[in-house]
């Protein structure tokens, strides 16, 4: 009894040791309520085949980002913001991609925070290139499970990051949110100011709408004939 536990245990083993080498890697998943960091979650290129797929929709915006100090001179970052939607090859569901680039600023602007919405009860899994800078990188998901909180690597002011689900539909409504955290050069203060984007997210997959069934010609005959009838019968009441 003892070695037929045994057996069966080692094949165990090397079942498990067979699907982890062939299975792709996926870090980061995250549920309702869930935070995630660390080396597995990081993004080590954004041109992995595990990420490739259909391109469906890429749209580009203005990064715009300016206060004024508490010695009154303006401070400011700018630069283009990209979201795109893809729909992988291994699975045929949507990913959503997010880039930032800062190309200018003055002073010292840090990239600190990044909010993504609306996931909803959509399964995600995170990935992002932030390296943490003095700050430990990942994401948090909201209880709900609408929004995605990426945590940055404060500079510089850029960042790529993906949500992967299991949509496979999309729509507009979502939204983007960059926060830029300005140093007033005094220890322990700051000045933080948001700019948020329009961007797509999951949907519903609603499925094709109801198809009409088909009539047998014989029924269709049949209530052709009834329809005759009916006229007849009409006929003859105005006649009396």
């Amino acid at each position: 009894m003892r070695a037929h536990q045994l057996s069966l245990r080692a094949l165990f083993l090397v079942a498990a040791a067979a699907l982890s080498a062939t299975a792709p890697a996926r870090a980061g998943v995250l549920v309702p309520g869930q935070s995630t960091g660390g080396e597995p979650y990081r993004l080590t290129d954004p041109n992995a085949a595990e990420f490739q797929g259909n391109t469906l929709e890429t749209v580009t915006l203005p990064i715009d980002i300016a206060t004024t100090g508490e010695d009154g001179q303006p401070r400011f970052v700018s630069g283009m913001f990209t979201h795109k939607v893809v729909r992988e090859s291994a699975s045929g569901n949507l990913a959503f991609h997010y880039q930032v680039d800062g190309t200018q600023q003055n002073e010292i602007v840090d990239f600190d925070d990044f909010f993504v919405t609306a996931f909803g009860d959509f399964g995600t899994d995170v990935f992002s290139d932030q390296s943490g800078g003095s700050v430990d990188a990942g994401a948090i998901r909201s209880p709900d499970g609408n929004e995605i909180h990426f945590i940055g690597a404060e500079e510089p002011f850029d960042g790529y990051f993906i949500v992967r689900t299991d949509a496979t539909d999309y729509e507009d409504g979502g939204t983007a949110r960059i926060l830029a955290r300005f140093q007033t050069g005094v220890p322990s203060q700051s000045q933080d100011q948001f700019q948020t984007f329009e961007t797509f997210q999951p949907a519903a997959d609603d499925g094709p709408g109801p198809t009409p069934i088909p009539l047998p010609p014989a029924l269709w005959a049949g209530l052709s004939t009834m329809g005759v009838f009916g006229a007849i019968r009409v006929l003859r009441r105005r006649r009396w």
